[in-house]
């Protein structure tokens, strides 16, 4: 059976990236273009900071928006001063402060509830303190504030993101999923532009690509640097901070340029054959290529790339490039031929046996920040295991 999705390309224009923010050879070319994400992304201006009464240092090379040098560890200010400012920024309480939603979740509970056990509870496996717990899904993968702008202008409300996310990219995404991946229904050019924009953002929101992003950015300060400068920081004699709103760039920056990768990709939701659930992660949307040993991070450019996204313990979504799959290109050769209309296809019908299951979890667990989640242990044990056998999986769809 095959349900074809509509899915109309958004007009976007190439632009030249000179910055570390994404590395296009990795992600593909740069496209940006309106999303309707909400408007309220702008930046402080780069005013000289005191701290202590001293203005901090500044060179050329880290001029750049969102990065800060300071000696020692003068660069991170400390959380009683980060609760001061945040006290200042917000000034007395009001209504509007009041009625603000603090805890926001990086992976939607709806989704997170779609994972849990016959009693409510998620069987969560952290992978930095190798510990279990149990948890409800409104509990895990949130964060206070990950989404609070503090730099918006005067009459912007600083948490119109969370907003909008809740009342509109959220459910959509959600009624979009339901409809043509779990359903047999066709999609609207609407509906397919949400679920897009659902299947991007999710994959970027996460702090897992927050950390890469800003990981990156250091990279390029520190070999942009004077000799002196970076022996200084990898001395630690001065530390480089990383402003929170550069995340902000990112999303803006990110957002439409995958899509154009998920159009020209085959979908299918494939099926457990009810042995072993699948599991989902705090970083949902995979990408894994054979020929990029997880975890590090794949590019969807790359026609050897799969888009593993867990739909139920049950289905699971898996995009993966024609092209490669006919023979046409190699796993690391990019993709150049990507379409401005296309139906997407999405089959489904095809079962995996209990080791298939347990090689796609092993790929999305080493893929993860640091959280798995699953309906029942067993799912995760397994992974754990299949890991300690030493072996890595070559292709997760075999």
């Amino acid at each position: 059976m095959a349900v074809e999705v509509y899915a109309a390309s958004v007009a976007s224009d190439e632009t030249s990236r000179a910055g570390p923010m994404l590395d296009w050879t990795v992600f593909g070319p740069a496209l940006r273009a309106p999303t309707g994400m909400p408007a309220a992304f702008r930046m402080p201006s780069r005013r000289p900071r005191l701290r202590d009464g001293v203005r901090e240092p500044q060179t050329a090379y880290a001029a750049a928006r969102g990065i800060r040098l300071g000696i020692g560890n003068t660069c991170r200010p400390q959380k009683r001063r980060k609760a001061a400012n945040r006290c200042e920024e917000r000034g007395p309480l009001t209504a509007k402060v009041v009625n603000e939603p603090r805890r926001h979740h990086y992976v939607p509970q709806w989704y997170l509830q779609r994972f849990a056990d016959s009693r409510g509870f998620l069987h969560v496996y952290d992978t930095h303190t190798k510990t279990w717990r149990m948890q409800r899904p409104n509990k895990i993968m949130r964060i206070n504030d990950y989404y609070r702008q503090s730099w918006a202008p005067e009459g912007t409300d600083p948490v119109q993101l969370e907003r909008f996310l809740g009342a509109e990219l959220e459910p959509q995404g959600q009624q979009a999923i339901d409809k043509a991946l779990l359903g047999t229904g066709s999609l609207d050019a609407d509906e397919s532009a949400a679920l897009l924009t659902y299947l991007e953002f999710q994959w970027m929101r996460v702090p897992r690509q927050a950390q890469r992003v800003k990981a990156r950015l250091r990279a390029f300060v520190l070999e942009q640097a004077p000799p002196d400068i970076r022996e200084a920081v990898v001395s630690g004699r001065i530390g480089i901070h990383i402003e929170d709103f550069v995340r902000f760039d990112f999303f803006r920056d990110a957002m439409s340029s995958l899509s154009p990768y998920f159009m020209a990709m085959d979908w299918e939701v494939v099926e457990s054959d009810g042995e072993m659930p699948f599991i989902t992660t705090d970083s949902p949307v995979h990408f894994y290529n054979p020929e990029i040993p997880p975890p590090a991070d794949a590019g969807v450019a790359l026609a050897g790339t799969d888009v593993l996204f867990p739909l139920t313990p049950n289905r699971l979504l898996m995009m993966r490039h024609p092209a490669y799959d006919n023979g046409e290109l190699e796993a690391l050769d990019p993709i150049t031929d990507l379409p401005e209309d296309v139906y997407i296809r999405v089959s489904r019908g095809r079962r995996m046996n209990r080791e298939q299951v347990v090689r796609i979890n092993y790929v999305m667990l080493k893929l993860s920040h640091r959280t798995a989640v699953a309906n029942d242990r067993k799912s995760i044990a397994a992974c754990l295991e299949f890991a300690a056998t030493g072996r890595s999986p070559k292709e997760p769809a075999d």
